[in-house]
């Protein structure tokens, strides 16, 4: 008896507080995310995602319909202690940064440090400004098993919501740090005997697999990086070109490299 009053309450919640909507929508600029160590993930992949990776929620908003639709889901919630608020469509409108609400969302801290992984592959990117761009290299670093990801300075917002959707939810699991001196990363690593590979956009050659503990040095989305970076590569690699097209997106070359550079390590797998 007591499972199934559990269970009414989760699929039957208060409805949000006008502090709470109004705490979620402040929460679609960049100020209040860091002030507040709060961002949103929206949809039930995203929300899966977080709780496959128990990652610290706040609470969650969701619709009517969205209740009615995804029971897994608010059970899930419920089990993993998250409060959940009743939000109208109206109010999701509002406080959503997508043209068309899905109808849940979270809202999770930001300060969580996923783990890093021991595979001798570090992916530094130089000032990457793009959400969507970084989302996606994210995802790929993910994919092909990168250790960690380090972020330049200036470098596109970790907790963006746009980054967290285009990571289909790798942000939640991949270890990233923000704000790194990427030159003294590199002086550092080297010095421990790591190898560096700069992607360029013509005159590298060819993407081959890593060879012991390797960084990936990437510039921002025109290729820029500064000579005193530069100049640390031990070597240069670049994407041969057949078609026609001026270039690749970001996401796309990095995704191409980074799959020449574990090929050795998947191949040991299959």
């Amino acid at each position: 008896m007591k499972t199934q009053h559990t269970n009414e309450l989760a699929m039957n919640p208060a409805k949000a507080p006008r502090s709470i909507i109004k705490l979620t929508g402040s929460l679609k600029h960049k100020k209040y995310r860091q002030l507040e160590g709060l961002s949103t993930a929206e949809g039930y992949k995203l929300i899966s995602e977080a709780l496959r990776f128990r990652i610290p929620v706040k609470f969650a908003l969701l619709t009517q319909d969205s209740i009615e639709e995804y029971p897994g889901l608010v059970k899930g919630l419920h089990e993993a202690g998250i409060e959940i608020f009743l939000s109208a469509p109206g109010e999701m409108e509002r406080i959503s940064t997508l043209k068309s609400p899905p109808g849940c969302m979270i809202i999770y801290k930001t300060g969580y440090k996923p783990t890093a992984r021991d595979t001798g592959l570090i992916l530094c990117l130089h000032r990457i400004s793009d959400p969507g761009n970084l989302g996606s290299i994210l995802r790929a670093a993910d994919w092909f098993g990168v250790s960690k990801v380090l972020l330049s300075e200036e470098s596109a917002e970790l907790h963006n919501p746009a980054v967290v959707r285009g990571s289909m939810g790798a942000v939640f699991s991949h270890p990233v740090e923000t704000d790194v001196n990427i030159i003294d990363i590199v002086n550092r690593s080297k010095s421990s005997g790591w190898r560096v590979i700069t992607a360029v956009t013509k005159g590298g050659i060819l993407p081959h697999p890593a060879q012991g503990d390797t960084i990936l040095l990437m510039g921002d989305e025109q290729g820029n990086l500064p000579p005193e970076l530069q100049k640390l590569s031990d070597e240069y690699i670049s994407i041969p070109k057949l078609g026609k097209v001026e270039s690749l997106n970001l996401s796309s070359a990095c995704s191409v490299l980074l799959y020449e550079l574990t090929k050795a390590a998947m191949s040991a797998k299959v």
